[in-house]
């Protein structure tokens, strides 16, 4: 990629004009908008599907007019439909692949183990059915993220998202009725995807990409510094437009200028556990 700055999974790039333009911003790479797989049913292949060709047009269209990797993202409920679906995508010219898993926060019919082999029995199939990256997003923290992530990695995961967004419910006390939460993410909402890119930089051989809260270079840089290979937006263009984009890499270059950094490379994870002379500190448990 040219710079780390990706543009995520949404609206944004939900078409391959759309994606052109992101492209044309400056953004280093593109994630598709998620094809569902409950829009072709639970048996549906990839061959059968009107929606998943107009996807995989779509995908081919954005290749050809881009000039950055284009990654498509999946969501599918069977194991067959991830391993077709991605076959037919990476077929397509996709760069990489984003496996964008959805676990209801309100299952009560199975074991965290249960949730966490299906991560891992979906991404090593994948993984086994094409050639090219395959970036796993992860929904939340696991219950042992460490041993998670290393899981992941073995099953043949290029690199780990941190983290999912998933929509939440507030209450409105005047009207006394449940309303959506907030639709877009807020600076502060990068704290847990920073300490755990922090804490595994280093120790799984794959890369670490930041999602959720970045708005600005400032949010970016302290990610790099953690030790992310790249961050994806998506709130801050809503919020801005696609100027956010060069706002954002201008002000890594000028970071990387007033600290002498003359590559990524030379300050990416320098504030990781792994190059911490206390490297207690990233996991002391602390209360108010």
């Amino acid at each position: 990629m040219r710079n780390p700055v990706v543009i995520g999974s949404s609206e944004l790039t939900s078409d391959a004009q759309l994606i052109e333009r992101c492209a044309d911003a400056g953004a280093g790479a593109v994630v598709m908008k998620s094809f569902f797989q409950n829009r072709i049913g639970e048996a549906g292949g990839a061959e059968e599907s009107s929606d998943f060709a107009t996807y995989l047009e779509i995908l081919r269209t954005a290749k050809r007019r881009s000039v950055v990797p284009v990654i498509a993202s999946l969501s599918c409920q069977s194991v067959s439909a991830w391993t077709s679906l991605a076959a037919a995508a990476a077929a397509a010219g996709a760069d990489a692949l984003e496996l964008n898993f959805s676990v209801p926060p309100s299952l009560t019919t199975g074991f965290s183990t249960e949730i966490e082999e299906l991560y891992s029995i979906v991404t090593e199939a994948v993984c086994d059915a094409v050639d090219i990256p395959v970036a796993v997003k992860l929904g939340g923290p696991f219950t042992a993220m460490g041993r998670m992530a290393h899981d992941l990695e073995l099953r043949g995961a290029s690199a780990l998202v941190f983290f999912n967004r998933f929509r939440t419910i507030d209450i409105d006390l005047r009207s006394v009725k449940v309303r959506r939460g907030p639709s877009h993410s807020s600076p502060d909402e990068i704290l847990a995807s920073l300490q755990w890119i922090a804490l595994l930089y280093g120790d799984v051989d794959c890369d670490l990409c930041a999602a959720t809260g970045v708005h600005s270079a400032e949010e970016a840089v302290k990610m790099l510094l953690a030790g992310a290979a790249a961050v994806q937006i998506c709130s801050a263009v809503y919020n801005r437009g696609l100027e956010v984009i060069g706002e954002i890499t201008r002000g890594i270059e000028r970071w990387m200028a007033e600290h002498g950094c003359g590559t990524i490379g030379h300050f990416r994870g320098r504030l990781s556990q792994s190059s911490s002379d206390d490297p207690g500190f990233y996991e002391r448990q602390q209360y108010v």
